[in-house]
């Protein structure tokens, strides 16, 4: 399903392999493992809350020229990892859509504006996040909607916090098109160990 998405020009989306998920995953991270957070409960909430792990499958594609691309990716989870990171997102967007991350002697600041949006599926969270440090500000609009196993990101980068009707629409369909079919035709994903579900409670 991921290689059948369009972009609103007719172009064809571009699946990319497994390796370049992995570095993509890392690029779209919050933070390196040793960062810390202020208000410091803010820490285990948005790792993970980023619902990014090289262990569960994941199938991803991207649409659009490098310097206006969307990113979308299919996960598929059945040890419950993902589905707390789901309620995480919740609770970051209650508590801590203001937050300072640091790590070494170096600081960024992270801002959340939540959207309202009708995205498909159980349980769905659209948000722009915007990261203010020694450079130029750097927006970016995220989608993330989970059906049973299925769990649904799209990102795209913004030139400023308010991102576009014409960008929201475009985005949506691209994550909605996912659940809508995921019975018809399931993302084609690499066969990798499951992640062993944590042993604690929900992330504090």
């Amino acid at each position: 399903m991921l290689g059948n998405l369009r972009a609103p020009d007719g172009v064809m989306s571009r699946l990319i392999d497994e390796a370049a998920i992995q570095d993509m995953q890392d690029s779209m991270a919050v933070g390196p493992a040793d960062m810390t957070t202020d208000p410091a409960n803010c820490r285990d909430l948005l790792k993970a809350g980023e619902l990014l792990d090289y262990r569960i499958p994941t199938a991803a594609a991207v649409l659009g020229p490098q310097a206006n691309m969307s990113v979308i990716m299919a996960s598929s989870d059945d040890s419950g990892y993902f589905w707390q990171g789901m309620y995480s997102i919740g609770k970051v967007l209650g508590y801590c859509t203001e937050v300072t991350i640091s790590s070494g002697n170096q600081s960024v600041h992270s801002s959340l504006m939540r959207l309202n949006m009708d995205l498909h599926g159980s349980k769905s969270f659209a948000y722009v996040t915007t990261i203010t440090g020694s450079g130029s500000p750097i927006h970016v609009l995220r989608m993330v909607t989970m059906s049973g196993n299925l769990f649904v990101t799209g990102v795209h980068p913004l030139p400023d916090a308010r991102p576009a009707d014409a960008v929201i629409r475009e985005l949506s369909s691209y994550v909605n098109a996912i659940v809508d079919h995921a019975g018809d035709q399931l993302p084609t994903i690499p066969a990798t160990k499951q992640p062993t579900p944590p042993q604690t409670g929900n992330p504090a």
